[in-house]
């Protein structure tokens, strides 16, 4: 039975197309393999991705990765274009992470929502979930200018966006090279929507460094 496998269970061939031995890979190391580098699920067509998280489903809560693996999987749906589907993994996400009581994770599943928010254009929805994050004390700083700026952005204010985001530049230092690469990618983009070409080349200046060719390629 595919709900009963155990955790020794060969995944999928599936896994195959990762350039990692699936042979090899359990349940648990596969999503914590899509966790490490999800730039590598980015790389798939989104059928084939969304079949990969149908084989590492998430069944219980207190699965490792759950909550990453959630939080993956409403990305990839939101870029496939399925923004209800992904809310829904999103509110799983937190969900996940109010009941494991991990505060960083609470307000990365805040901020993903408010993403998805300001991706479908409900923005007051985004303003509630932004004041949300903003008024927590042990807000994460990156985490919460950039959807500070990311509001700002999709509303209009793009001179306040780009000062918010060169003024995070050393707010980025001690951060995952997941979260420093998705912030630069960001603001070269807003950067460029801006025509402001010397924050466009601090921008992408400080995401090169970050990028791994095999798993980055989404980014470039």
């Amino acid at each position: 039975d595919s709900l009963r496998r155990p955790r020794s269970v060969v995944v999928a061939p599936t896994l195959a197309i990762l350039d990692y031995d699936a042979g090899a890979l359990t349940l648990d190391e596969a999503r914590a393999m899509m966790a490490v580098s999800p730039g590598l699920v980015f790389t798939m067509p989104p059928s084939l991705a969304l079949q990969l998280f149908e084989l590492t489903r998430v069944r219980s809560r207190r699965d490792p990765f759950a909550f990453e693996h959630m939080e993956l999987l409403a990305l990839v749906l939101l870029h496939g274009g399925e923004a209800a589907q992904a809310e829904m993994a999103a509110l799983r996400a937190q969900r996940i992470a109010v009941h494991g009581k991990r505060n960083s994770q609470v307000f990365r599943a805040w901020a993903l929502q408010l993403f998805i928010a300001i991706e479908t254009g409900s923005m007051p929805l985004a303003r509630e979930l932004l004041e949300r994050l903003q008024s927590h004390p042990s807000r994460p700083q990156l985490l919460s200018e950039n959807a500070q700026a990311a509001y700002e952005w999709n509303t209009g204010d793009l001179s306040n966006a780009i000062l918010r985001m060169q003024q995070c530049r050393g707010a980025t230092e001690g951060e995952s090279r997941a979260d420093r690469l998705h912030f630069w990618s960001n603001a070269a983009a807003l950067a460029s929507e801006a025509r402001d070409e010397s924050f466009y080349e601090m921008a992408t200046d400080s995401a090169k460094p970050l990028l791994i060719d095999s798993h980055d390629r989404h980014a470039r």
